[in-house]
């Protein structure tokens, strides 16, 4: 099929969803550098470090990824960080990367479980049993 095509009906064919893979991609680039730079270093007691992600970025990652384990995930840090994260940054961050996999639903899913955990009483899910 592609070979029965002209460069010119390629792209009236696939040219505009190309064009918002790559403006999504781009953006997830900036994405990236943005949560690198946010990391900070993990001081153990054995004088080690290691560099970790904050807990915003780490619930965008989860939240990207949105697997039932990830979904499991951003309750316990929801739950473990409340009041201290900073909300808009996740949204920010989490509306240009969901939409290159085309999952709008994931921050809504988000915002539910935002909303959830504003409650007073809330508590963490109970852990996933083992295999």
């Amino acid at each position: 099929m592609l070979d029965e095509l002209d460069a010119a009906g390629f792209f009236r064919a696939f040219g505009p969803r190309l064009v918002q893979l790559l403006d999504g991609a781009l953006g997830g680039l900036h994405y990236e550098e943005n949560s690198i730079r946010r990391a900070s270093a993990f001081q153990f007691p054995t004088r080690q470090s290691l560099t970790t992600c904050s807990a915003e970025d780490l619930i965008a990652h989860k939240v990207f990824a949105a697997r039932d384990k990830d979904w499991l995930d951003v309750d316990g840090i929801l739950a473990r960080q409340w009041g201290k994260l900073n909300l808009a940054l996740i949204r920010a961050e989490l509306k240009p990367l969901l939409e290159l996999p085309e999952r709008p639903e994931s921050l809504a899913r988000l915002e539910q479980k935002i909303k959830a955990c504003n409650h007073p009483g809330t508590t963490l899910p109970p852990p996933p049993r083992a295999a």
